[in-house]
C-alpha cells in the first residue's frame, strides 16, 4: 500500500507528523479491505509514531491492536516485533515487569520466525532490563546471547551495541579490565559499521573505565576524542556530558599531582 510505504519514508526523514497521517489515512483505507496483515501494519506504524512522539497511552494501544490483527492474520514475524516495541514502551513508562514479559514473548516469535537479528535483539533488551532492575548475571547472560547472535549474521552494529552494553556492565560490577575490554571491541565494531556515534559512546566508555582504575592521562585523551565526535555529530546531551567527565578527570590529575 503506498501511503505505507509514505509513512514509512516520512518516518525514516524523521517527518513524524506527516508519517502519522500517513498511516492514519492508510488505515482508514485498510479498514474497508480484508487484509488483516496490512491492517495491523498500519497501526503498527503508528504505535512506532506515538512511542517516538512520547505518546505512550496510545503508543500501547495502537500495539495491542496490531498485535490482534496480526494474531488473526498468523504473522509470525509481525507479532514478535508488535511484542518487542509493546516492550520498550513498557520500560518507557518503568512497567519493567510487563516490557520482560513482552520481549521474552517477542524472543519465542523470533525463533519460530528463525529471526537471528531480531533474536539477538530481544536479548540485549531483556539485559537492559534485568540491568535496571540490577539482575547483573541475567544481564550479562542475556548481552552475550545477543553477541554470539549478532555474530552469527555478522552484524557489527549490533556486536558494537552488545560490547558496549557488556562494557557498562563490567563497570557497574567494577570488573574494569573487562569493561575497557568490553568497551574497545564495541570501538572496533562501530568502526566496521562506520557508526560514528557508536564510537563516541564507546571512548566514552573506554575513557570511564580508564578514569576509575586512575590512568588519568590515558582517560583524558580518550575522553578528548569522544567529545570531538559528540560535537561532530552535533550531539549536544554527550558532548556536555563528556565535557563534565573531562573536569572530573582533570580535577582528579591536579589533586592526585599535588600529592
Amino acid at each position: 500500500m503506498v501511503l505505507l510505504e509514505l509513512g514509512k519514508i516520512y518516518e525514516m526523514e524523521n517527518a513524524l507528523n506527516e508519517a502519522q497521517v500517513a498511516y492514519e489515512k492508510a488505515l482508514e483505507i485498510q479498514r474497508t479491505s480484508d487484509d488483516v496483515l496490512v491492517e495491523g501494519n498500519c497501526h503498527y506504524g503508528l504505535g512506532r509514531i506515538y512511542h517516538a512522539l512520547g505518546k505512550l497511552n496510545e503508543a500501547e494501544a495502537s500495539l495491542k491492536r496490531a498485535l490482534e490483527l496480526h494474531q488473526a492474520g498468523g504473522g509470525v514475524l509481525h507479532q514478535g516485533n508488535d511484542y518487542c516495541l509493546l516492550g520498550h514502551t513498557y520500560t518507557d513508562q518503568s512497567k519493567f515487569d510487563k516490557a520482560e514479559q513482552c520481549f521474552k514473548k517477542a524472543l519465542e516469535f523470533h525463533k519460530i520466525a528463525n529471526n537471528a537479528l531480531w533474536q539477538g535483539n530481544d536479548h540485549g533488551r531483556l539485559g537492559d532490563i534485568y540491568f535496571r532492575l540490577k539482575r547483573f548475571s541475567e544481564a550479562e547472560a542475556s548481552y552475550q546471547k545477543a553477541l554470539e547472535l549478532h555474530k552469527s549474521v555478522n552484524y557489527p552494529y549490533g556486536q558494537g551495541q552488545n560490547n558496549q552494553r557488556l562494557g557498562k556492565l563490567y563497570v557497574e560490577i567494577n570488573k574494569l579490565d573487562l569493561a575497557e575490554a568490553s568497551f574497545q571491541s564495541s570501538l572496533n565494531y562501530y568502526e566496521a559499521a562506520q557508526n560514528s556515534l557508536g564510537q563516541a559512546y564507546a571512548l566514552h566508555g573506554v575513557g570511564m573505565a580508564l578514569m576509575k582504575r586512575s590512568e588519568f592521562e590515558e582517560a583524558k585523551r580518550t575522553l578528548e576524542k569522544a567529545r570531538t565526535i559528540f560535537k561532530e555529530e552535533k550531539h549536544a546531551e554527550w558532548e556536555e556530558f563528556t565535557q563534565q567527565c573531562l573536569n572530573d578527570v582533570i580535577s582528579k590529575m591536579g589533586h592526585t599531582t599535588k600529592k
